[in-house]
């Protein structure tokens, strides 16, 4: 699909036809960074995972100490006790982190997915509005183009324009 656009593009820019092309540029991995949401959602995304580490820390107390009860003198019956609880509270921690890490990735790619469709949405207007013809995203493997080609701050501006519209 990208070879077909990028031999497209090269056609109609050399192939000297009096057909006009116009050309826009956009980083979406920095508009993802750099909008309004994309921030919200790095400090929802941090805040979630400062909770996870807490409970884990906590849960990894418990088990240091178990371990430091395991290593003292008890009768049999009484250590094996506390060895099968050792094992199952080991358990529980390894799959409440592959939980969190799971819930975490989740919400990231949830929140990208989202704010992604806004901000192609509002490329798609900024196009129209400025009558552009194509729109390439810098990370699609452009080597150079023109600084003054690059939407992103406008992207930008008008995605975080239009959310606050919302609210």
């Amino acid at each position: 699909m990208r070879r077909i656009l990028f031999s497209f593009i090269f056609l109609f820019l050399f192939t000297g036809t009096a057909f006009s092309l116009t050309v826009g540029v956009v980083d979406l991995q920095r508009a993802l960074n750099e909008c309004e949401a994309g921030k919200v959602a790095v400090r929802n995304l941090k805040e979630t995972a400062e909770v996870k580490k807490k409970i884990i820390e906590r849960k990894k107390a418990e088990l240091a100490k178990l371990r430091e009860e395991l290593s003292k003198k008890m009768k049999e019956s009484e250590r094996s006790k506390k060895e099968a609880l050792y094992e199952t509270k080991a358990k529980e921690l390894q799959n409440f982190i592959e939980r969190a890490q799971g819930e975490i990735s989740h919400k990231s790619d949830e929140y990208q997915s989202n704010i992604l469709k806004g901000l192609v949405d509002t490329v798609n207007k900024i196009a129209k509005k400025e009558k552009i013809d194509v729109v390439i995203e810098v990370h699609g493997g452009i080597v150079y183009f023109n600084p003054r080609m690059d939407l992103t701050d406008k992207l930008i501006k008008a995605y975080n324009e239009s959310t606050r519209k919302k609210k």
